[in-house]
């Protein structure tokens, strides 16, 4: 008996196109894209979740006012010009999904005008463990009217500071903290600053 014969292919034409390809150059390098952003996106999770494993705090955490250098009424308000002392090993920040880690001192304090201000006094970036081992003695407001009250109630009021940190890794989440530290009470008179607490922002 003479063996079957298969149907002949039928022939490409509008209502029966030829199915398409399933190697061509296209098709392996979309396949190839997938299995590496796969890839990639796999990587990315397994560092966030140890970086959270690696997360640290930095030590020896300090600041403290050195002087209060004047006070004085400033558009519509008070002004005030602070020095201070402050330090702090940031190194146990950095690990090897560290990109950079963000340090800086403020002071934190309430008044008649606003039941609480944060403002920002100094502040400085490490991108190496090297650079992340900080103390300074006579810091001077990095920041021109970071110590202003609009409504005019520095005068005699006390205030905290603040050493405050964040961590940039190279993937996952930024991680922050800060502590908070007894600072001191404004004067109660004003009392002009002198040219060097004036600085060059004047």
């Amino acid at each position: 008996a003479r063996p079957a014969r298969r149907p002949a292919p039928h022939p490409a034409s509008p209502t029966h196109p030829r199915p398409p390809t399933m190697h061509t150059a296209l098709y392996r390098a979309n396949a190839l894209f997938t299995a590496a952003s796969t890839a990639l996106a796999v990587m990315a999770m397994a560092t966030a979740v140890t970086d959270l494993r690696l997360a640290r705090e930095p030590i020896n955490v300090s600041a403290s006012l050195a002087s209060i250098d004047g006070i004085e009424p400033a558009r519509g308000g008070d002004r005030a010009w602070l020095t201070l002392d402050a330090s702090l090993d940031a190194r146990p920040l950095f690990h090897w999904n560290t990109k950079q880690a963000f340090v800086w001192v403020g002071a934190s304090f309430a008044s008649a005008g606003a039941p609480r201000s944060d403002v920002m006094l100094w502040s400085a970036i490490a991108t190496t463990p090297r650079d992340a081992l900080i103390a300074h003695k006579g810091l001077r407001i990095d920041y021109p009217f970071a110590l202003t009250d609009v409504g005019g109630g520095l005068r005699g009021t006390p205030f905290n500071l603040t050493v405050a940190w964040q961590t940039t890794p190279r993937v996952g989440a930024v991680r922050s903290g800060r502590v908070s530290l007894p600072g001191g009470v404004f004067p109660g008179e004003y009392a002009a600053p002198s040219e060097e607490a004036r600085g060059d922002w004047e």
